[in-house]
């Protein structure tokens, strides 16, 4: 456990590539990436071209190479307010949610007569959506099976499951099995609309919502050793005031040159660091326990789950 709020520092980001769509249609793609999108995503070693998925799997899954249809929303008239949900665990990102009257019964098949309003299997990896705005958000494979397979961000029109944009980038440095890409889930901040995500292989990145084009982005395993988790697993950021948080194993030179579970906040506006601090026993194991934010005596906390056990 954590405080969130800690000194301050710095540090520079790196992006990828958008590619979106001109009427949020599936076929209608267009050639919509910036010219400063196109000059980061170079930096990084990314591409321009997009790509097909398959089938994934739900997100937290360690053996399971293939799962449900990755995408599928579900009508049904609920009591209260609707929230949207930026955390893969619910809107508070602790597996709750103040909404009523939720469906509990679908046919995973679809078709006339179905609660599914619509679905799609184009769409492989394990990240668990999050609803934005009228938006869904995931991170899944990109050309998948390929010598070319990537990771990407898709954004979803939520009623229609229709494209709007793709966010691409290169799954690298790695050993990652392919089947393990897409694993990361991304976070949404309403208060700025951006949008928050983590590669398989450390690339993070704040993207904005609306378009998908980078904010700032940053390759973790170079600037701070960040492993390339075994297996894909990979942490979700979370939110924390002014921060976003991420977490992994990381091993580096100097005062990080013993392996630990360590923890970086970024201003979520800028990407500048704000803090770096880790947990003292040797990691037993690489993890994916997402962190929640609370408030104990008074003080807000950073409470999660660590590799060394």
């Amino acid at each position: 456990m954590a405080g969130c709020s800690s000194d301050s520092g710095s540090d520079d980001g790196d992006g990828s590539t958008v590619t979106g769509t001109s009427d949020g249609g599936d076929d209608a793609q267009s050639d919509s990436t910036s010219q400063e999108a196109t000059d980061q995503a170079e930096d990084a070693g990314n591409s321009t071209d997009g790509g097909e998925g398959e089938q994934g799997s739900d997100e937290g899954t360690d053996d399971s190479d293939s799962g449900s249809e990755a995408a599928a929303i579900f009508s049904g008239e609920t009591d209260g307010p609707r929230l949207d949900w930026t955390y893969w665990r619910g809107p508070f990102s602790n597996g709750t949610s103040s909404e009523v009257g939720l469906i509990d019964d679908f046919d995973p098949n679809g078709g006339e007569g179905s609660n599914v309003s619509w679905k799609r299997d184009d769409l492989g990896g394990r990240s668990t959506p999050i609803v934005m705005n009228g938006r869904l958000y995931m991170v899944v494979r990109d050309k998948p099976g390929t010598e070319q397979e990537r990771e990407k961000v898709v954004c979803l029109d939520a009623a229609t499951g229709e494209d709007i944009w793709e966010n691409v980038f290169n799954v690298y440095l790695s050993d990652v099995p392919d089947t393990r890409v897409g694993w990361s889930s991304v976070v949404g901040d309403p208060e700025t609309g951006n949008l928050y995500a983590l590669g398989v292989c450390g690339v993070f990145q704040c993207l904005d919502a609306e378009t998908g084009e980078v904010k700032w982005g940053l390759p973790m395993h170079e600037r701070f050793g960040l492993l390339s988790t075994y297996g894909g697993r990979t942490n979700f950021p979370i939110l924390c005031d002014d921060l976003v948080i991420i977490s992994s194993i990381v091993i580096g030179y100097a005062e990080m040159a013993k392996p630990a579970h360590r923890f970086v906040a970024f201003n979520k506006t800028t990407g500048d660091v704000v803090w770096f601090k880790g947990t003292r026993p040797l990691p037993y194991d690489t993890t994916y326990s997402g962190p929640t934010v609370t408030v104990l005596n008074g003080q807000k906390a950073l409470v999660f789950g660590s590799g060394d056990g």
